[in-house]
């Protein structure tokens, strides 16, 4: 998510994105290279966590509609999720569906299972933006960002 405290700088610049035609066995979606010119932004060192998206849903998050785009909301009218879908109050604490059964949710870890709607309705919520997939590589490639 671009923003925070935690914000990094990413400078102005074109990023590559792509496989070359020699470079082997490549997925139809790598192929092939293009060049985008990306304009100076920032972006958080660290993912979301789940104790971070787990304050958004405490704090009504899935039930304020002007945290969510038009799609998300539609979604969510559709679906009613109060929270991931994948997560469920155990007590007073958080559990999450991980390969077949529940356990705790580790609340250190970065959030996951969430759709374009949920992360989007964070990022509005924390007064972030979630970054373009441009824009994510190139952080990662220039070792910007802990993932």
């Amino acid at each position: 998510m671009s923003g925070g405290s935690d914000a990094v700088a990413i400078p102005a610049g074109v990023f590559v994105r792509g496989s070359q035609p020699d470079d082997g066995f490549v997925f139809d979606n790598e192929k092939w290279a293009n060049a985008i010119a990306l304009p100076a932004s920032r972006i958080s060192r660290q993912c979301v966590s789940n104790a971070a998206y787990a304050e958004f849903v405490e704090a009504g998050g899935y039930r304020e509609p002007r945290w969510w785009p038009d799609q998300g909301r539609a979604w969510l009218d559709e679906t009613r999720q109060a929270h991931p879908q994948r997560w469920r109050k155990s007590g007073q604490a958080w559990a999450q569906r991980w390969f077949g059964r529940w356990e705790p949710l580790p609340l250190d870890r970065p959030v996951c299972h969430v759709n374009a709607y949920e992360a989007e309705a964070y990022c509005r919520w924390a007064g972030r933006r979630l970054p373009g997939e441009a824009e994510w590589e190139r952080a990662a490639a220039l070792g910007l960002i802990d993932w």
